[in-house]
Order: C-alpha cells, then structure tokens, then sequence
C-alpha cells in the first residue's frame, strides 16, 4: 500500500506552505525594517527573550541597570519587556511578570489614573503616580 496524496490534498498541502512562507518573509522584512528588537521563544517550558544588539545597546544597558522598575508594554497592556529592578521591586519573579497584563499589578484604587496615564502615554508622553500591588505589598510608583 502506498501512501499518496490526492491532488485536492497536495493543494491544500501547498496553500498551507505558501501561507507559512510568506509570513516568514514578513517577519524577515520586520527584522529588516527594524520593526523587532526582540524575540521571545519557549525552551523546555521557560520563557526566554532575545533582544537584537543595536545602535541602542546602550539605552538598553542603561535602562537594565537602573535602580527604578522600567517595563515597556503593548496597547492593549502586555509587559513585553521589564527590566530587573522592576520584578525586584514587586518581590515575584520574572516568569510572574513578563508577558502577563500590566493590570495584574495595578491596585484598585489606582486603576482609573492608570488607564488615564496609559491613554495619555499612548497619544505622547505621561507622567502621575499610583500604587501597585504583588505578593502582598502595595508599591507606590
């Protein structure tokens, strides 16, 4: 018995290829238009972050060794990145911060100035103070 593929699903096989194709010449292209500074991959179940060395090596540096928690986030609030102090800060690990919603950390009773500065921060520039909480603590930031 041989195993053949039919021709519908040689162009199914193919319709799927082309797809995985070009959303890998997307990313190429994103990597080339310096759209992506960083990647994050999954090895043996920890999350792990590969940033790009660039012109801003070191912004970066800088940003990493300061003593004051700096995250960036997504529009819709993801941390995609955090630098050590911040994590510290909270007194929780790395693996508990990255990639989790930014909202987790945020006390309650500083949601509403949250959101105010994020929609402030997304337009340009913001600047306020509100508390965040984690392992039990209420930080003020």
């Amino acid at each position: 018995m041989k195993n053949e593929m039919t021709i519908e699903e040689l162009h199914l096989q193919n319709a799927e290829l082309i797809n995985r194709l070009e959303e890998a010449e997307q990313l190429i292209d994103a990597i080339k238009a310096g759209e992506v500074d960083a990647f994050a991959v999954n090895r043996n179940n920890q999350p792990e972050i590969f940033t790009l060395q660039s012109g801003d090596y070191g912004y970066r540096m800088l940003v990493e060794n300061i003593t004051e928690g700096a995250l960036t986030i997504s529009e819709d609030g993801l941390i995609v990145y955090t630098n050590n102090y911040f994590h510290e800060l909270l007194g929780i690990s790395y693996e508990e911060v990255i990639g989790k919603p930014v909202f987790n950390f945020i006390h309650p009773d500083s949601i509403e100035t949250f959101n105010e500065l994020f929609e402030k921060g997304l337009a340009g520039k913001s600047k306020g103070e509100i508390n965040l909480t984690a392992a039990g603590k209420i930080i003020t930031v």
